[in-house]
């Protein structure tokens, strides 16, 4: 299929995913947008189907899964075949994402995903089950529309058309009994009966014609809905892709914040991997600078003196458990603190008590050096707290590209749940406990970032 011609029906206009039940789709009447925010050429390109018919469309044959890909053990092989040359993927096509619309488009996609329960490991099982094990350049782009037809439109036809087919007939009936009452046999039917007769046919014709206008039409809606939506597989498996490679925690941590519009503009230019990667890189650069005793940075030191190391070898070797301030920062952190608020007077996760060895499973070396960590890179006027300007700081110290404030305002956001914009010391040592065992070297964090 030609370049030109699948960028053409990219841009047919997107279909969003909802989750709702089918019968609550289709018999809910036409609402207004569901976004005061959606640009008057995102409503012009989907003004000829209703939110609620585009509800329905990735609605599998079983109610409240969509197209099966949230619970079902089974999914189809649509991968390419080796002998087909002419399979088109997403490596022969015009990469979709370097259209601002259709970026923001992939993006909704994901946020609708994670709001039905997507999960990045349900992600990659679909598409290594779509792809045959060969990856998401190996999903035959043709069979993933045909399956998102099938998936969409058959249940619908199943469920519906019958409805719509009785409603005609009865329609017709009436309309034919209609037709034949004023010519019949007085000495058969009493006029008064006739009349009464006449009056419930016309009751009845006007009924099961406006039920058959009504169930037709939303079946035909439904049938658009579920072409141009098809049209759209490629932005669907994008989607999952990203949230594969555990973009969903970004966007789920974003929700209810003003960095939700910025990630849903069609300018936005965050790079969620950036993000994702610049979070493994701090955190491993905290850990490895705990583990190193601080010194990765500093000046090689000079060789220790004959009677340096004598006493060197007589004294235990330094501990995070014998540092002042971890002692301090797990004091206080033991204690809590009720001025620690948020938006509105809320508590924060700073408000109450915590103790990292019992709610976090870490030893009492481990929670000692998070806390000597959270001391090293926090901000001491405002006890200990890490924000955006001591993210960027330590960042900066593990040799991590720059991020744009966005791109690292989501970065503080990932292990901020209670969107304070700083980090307490629960929330870091959240992160440290949650962190992958592995420490990657500040070179290869920062070339990761960008990739």
């Amino acid at each position: 299929m030609p370049r030109q011609q699948l960028d053409g029906r990219l841009r047919s206009g997107p279909s969003p995913i909802h989750t709702a039940s089918r019968d609550e789709d289709l018999e809910v009447e036409r609402g207004p947008a569901a976004s005061s925010n959606r640009s008057g050429s995102d409503a012009r390109e989907t003004q000829h189907v209703s939110a609620t018919e585009q509800a329905a469309v990735l609605r599998s044959a079983s109610p409240g899964q969509e197209l099966g890909i949230l619970s079902s053990s089974s999914l189809p092989n649509l991968s390419c075949s080796p002998r087909d040359a002419s399979c088109v993927s997403i490596s022969t096509i015009a990469d979709p994402r370097k259209d601002p619309s259709l970026s923001r488009q992939v993006r909704e996609y994901m946020s609708q995903l994670v709001a039905s329960g997507m999960r990045a490991e349900r992600a990659a099982h679909i598409i290594q089950q779509w792809s045959g094990g060969g990856g998401v350049e190996r999903v035959d782009l043709a069979r993933l529309r045909r399956h998102f037809m099938t998936a969409t439109l058959l249940p619908t036809l199943q469920q519906r058309l019958p409805s719509a087919l009785s409603d005609v007939a009865l329609t017709s009936a009436c309309f034919w009994s209609l037709g034949l009452l004023p010519t019949a046999d007085q000495s058969l039917l009493h006029p008064a009966l006739r009349g009464a007769l006449v009056a419930v046919n016309l009751l009845l014709l006007v009924h099961f014609a406006s039920c058959s206008l009504r169930t037709t039409g939303r079946v035909v809606r439904i049938g658009n809905a579920a072409v141009s939506f098809s049209q759209q597989a490629e932005l669907v498996l994008l989607a999952l892709q990203a949230l594969s490679k555990g973009h969903g925690t970004v966007l789920a941590a974003a929700q209810g914040t003003p960095l939700a519009a910025v990630l849903a503009a069609d300018e936005s230019d965050v790079d969620l991997d950036a993000v994702m990667a610049a979070s493994d890189a701090a955190i491993a650069h905290a850990k490895a600078a705990a583990a190193g005793g601080g010194s990765s940075a500093a000046a090689p030191p000079a060789p220790p003196s004959a009677a340096a190391t004598a006493a060197a070898a007589a004294s235990p070797p330094p501990s995070a458990l014998s540092s002042l301030d971890s002692f301090l920062v797990l004091s206080a952190a033991a204690a809590g603190s009720a001025d620690a608020t948020g938006a509105g007077g809320r508590p924060t996760s700073a408000s109450g008590r915590f103790d990292a060895v019992t709610e976090l499973g870490l030893s009492a070396e481990e929670a000692a050096a998070a806390a000597v960590a959270y001391s090293r890179y926090g901000d001491s006027s405002r006890g200990g707290r890490i924000g955006d300007y001591e993210l960027r700081r330590l960042l900066q110290e593990a040799g991590f590209p720059s991020l744009s404030p966005t791109e690292l305002s989501l970065v503080l956001l990932l292990h901020d749940p209670d969107k304070k914009s700083w980090l307490s010391f629960r929330d870091w040592a959240t992160w440290w406990a949650g962190a992958a065992a592995a420490v990657a070297t500040p070179a290869t964090a920062a070339k990761d970032g960008r990739q």
